[in-house]
C-alpha cells in the first residue's frame, strides 16, 4: 500500500500530493493508465520497500514490459531509511516508527533511469539522518536495478522440444504400492502396466528403496482412461 503518492500533470498544476487518506489517492495501474492517455506526464510512489518482492513487482513489470506504450522508471531508491515522529516530544520521538521505504517514478517510452542506492546512512534512532546515495543510470527493471532483468527473462524458444524438466508429479495420489497397483487392476488388466509402471526416485537411489509404482495416464484422455482401466479411473 503506498504511504504517499505524488505525479506530475501535464496542465492545471504542477504537483498534485495524494494521501492514502484521501479519495484522490490512484493505485500504481490507474496512474500507469492516466501516463498513458496523456494527462499525466510522469508519476511516483512512496511505498515499503516490499515492492521488489515477486508479488508487488507484478504491477511494475506489467507496465515496463507491455508491448504497447511500455513505461520506463526514470528514478528509484530501492531501500531507503524512513523516520517518522509524531511529535516533537523526545519521548514520543525514541518510539518513533522506523520502516524502510522505496521511492520511484515512472514516464511513458523507453527510457533510461536513475538509481540510487544508500551506501552509508547515519543515526536511524532520529528524526532526521544523514543519508549517502551512490548513483547509477541505465534501463532500471521491476526489481529496481540496473543490468540484465533476470525476473522479466521469457522461455527460452531454442529448447523447445529440445528440452523437458522430466517427470513432475502432481501430488503424491499417482504414487500407489503394489498392493494398490494389483487393486487396481495391476498384472490382471491387459496393458495396465503402460499406465502403471515401477517408480525410483533420489530418495529410493540413495536410501532405503520404498518399491512404489506411480500412475501414468499421459496422452490418453478422461474417457479412454474410464473404458479401459476402470479402477484407475474411480
Amino acid at each position: 500500500m503506498p504511504l504517499l503518492l505524488l505525479f506530475w500533470l501535464s496542465s492545471r498544476r504542477d504537483l498534485l500530493l495524494a494521501h492514502p487518506a484521501s479519495r484522490s489517492t490512484l493505485t500504481p495501474q490507474r496512474a500507469a493508465e492516466l501516463a498513458r492517455s496523456g494527462h499525466i506526464r510522469r508519476f511516483g510512489f512512496i511505498t515499503t520497500n516490499s515492492l521488489t518482492q515477486v508479488f508487488n513487482r507484478r504491477v511494475v513489470a506489467q507496465n515496463l514490459n507491455a508491448s504497447k506504450n511500455p513505461l520506463s522508471l526514470i528514478f528509484a531508491i530501492p531501500d531507503h531509511p524512513w523516520m517518522k515522529a509524531l511529535t516533537t516530544d523526545e519521548e514520543t520521538i525514541s518510539k518513533a516508527a522506523a520502516v524502510r521505504i522505496a521511492m520511484t517514478v515512472a514516464e511513458l517510452g523507453e527510457l533510461e533511469g536513475h538509481l540510487y542506492r544508500v551506501i552509508s546512512e547515519g543515526d536511524t534512532g532520529s528524526e532526521g539522518t544523514a543519508v549517502e546515495l551512490a548513483e547509477q543510470t541505465g534501463h532500471i527493471s521491476a526489481e529496481l536495478r540496473i543490468g540484465l532483468d533476470v525476473a522479466g527473462a521469457a522461455p527460452l524458444e531454442g529448447n523447445s522440444r529440445l528440452a523437458t524438466r522430466g517427470i513432475a508429479l502432481h501430488g503424491a495420489g499417482f504414487l500407489v504400492s503394489l498392493t494398490q497397483a494389483e487393486a487396481l487392476g495391476f498384472r490382471r488388466i491387459p496393458g495396465i502396466d503402460m499406465v502403471i509402471r515401477p517408480y525410483r526416485s533420489g530418495k529410493d537411489i540413495v536410501g532405503v528403496p520404498r518399491h512404489l509404482m506411480v500412475i501414468d495416464l499421459h496422452g490418453l484422455s478422461e474417457r479412454e482412461v474410464a473404458i479401459q482401466f476402470p479402477e484407475i479411473y474411480q
